[in-house]
């Protein structure tokens, strides 16, 4: 790969893959921006597209490729659909966080897998902006809004994973495979096209809307370890309790 850098100056590097290739090309764009001589022969980020990508990494990972983006050498675009258990597995956090979610939040179940980059999720029906699209980044845990927004997407994919399993018991194995082909993913982001186009990744990646202050020089991420550090956290916090287990829990 850097032979045919050096001697194919002014090119970018890109990476993309589907379903494991979607994976091994998270991988792959990890390490090429953490080494030294790719980042001497490019002059923009490592650019990974990857598309029904399964979980890669812990949190560890999540705070090392974070690393790389906030330095300017990486950037990522993950596209999932909503409905595709392929991007659910690992299904440790999803399954524990729809069958108990303060087991998951007390146990730190977020820190088991995480997903990196930033997310381009679709699904069959609209979203509360009307569309069938939404854009994220995953954030730490430095506010009570960040954390709540974090225990409700883990439910979210927990729900969609019990809907998915409920088709495959109901004979409807083929549909819930159609949720991860690349028909399925072609289709869908033929739909939003118009509403993404204008869009870069690199302005994306600008946007504080969606990255917050997660990639600004100098950020310091917060990440609870412990099963008391969490306790402590939801147990004081009437944010948590509002976005989670709705306003009567919340109140004193």
């Amino acid at each position: 790969m850097h032979s045919l850098l050096a001697d194919n100056p002014g090119y970018s590097l890109y990476t993309c893959g589907h379903s494991l290739g979607a994976a091994l090309s998270t991988l792959f764009g990890f390490y090429a921006a953490a080494h030294e001589q790719t980042h001497t022969l490019l002059r923009e980020p490592v650019r990974i597209v990857s598309i029904a990508s399964p979980y890669v990494g812990n949190a560890n990972f999540l705070l090392a490729f974070q690393s790389l983006e906030r330095s300017g050498r990486l950037q990522h675009l993950r596209i999932a659909n909503a409905e595709d258990v392929v991007t659910l597995m690992p299904v440790v956090g999803p399954k524990i966080g729809i069958i108990s979610p303060i087991a998951a939040m007390a146990g730190g179940v977020a820190n088991v897998y995480k997903h990196c980059g930033m997310k381009l999720q679709m699904k069959r029906k609209e979203y509360v902006n009307g569309k069938i699209f939404r854009i994220s980044y995953p954030q730490d845990q430095s506010s009570d809004e960040s954390y709540a927004n974090e225990i409700t997407m883990l439910m979210e994919d927990g729900k969609n994973f019990i809907l998915s399993l409920k088709k495959v018991v109901k004979n409807e194995a083929k549909t819930v495979a159609g949720y991860h082909s690349c028909e399925e993913y072609e289709r869908r982001l033929n739909i939003i096209k118009d509403d993404i186009g204008s869009n870069t990744l690199s302005g994306l990646y600008k946007d504080k809307s969606i990255v917050g202050n997660i990639l600004d020089v100098g950020y310091k991420p917060v990440v609870m370890a412990t099963t008391k550090d969490h306790i402590t956290r939801i147990s004081g916090s009437k944010t948590i309790k509002q976005k989670i287990f709705g306003r009567e829990s919340a109140k004193e």
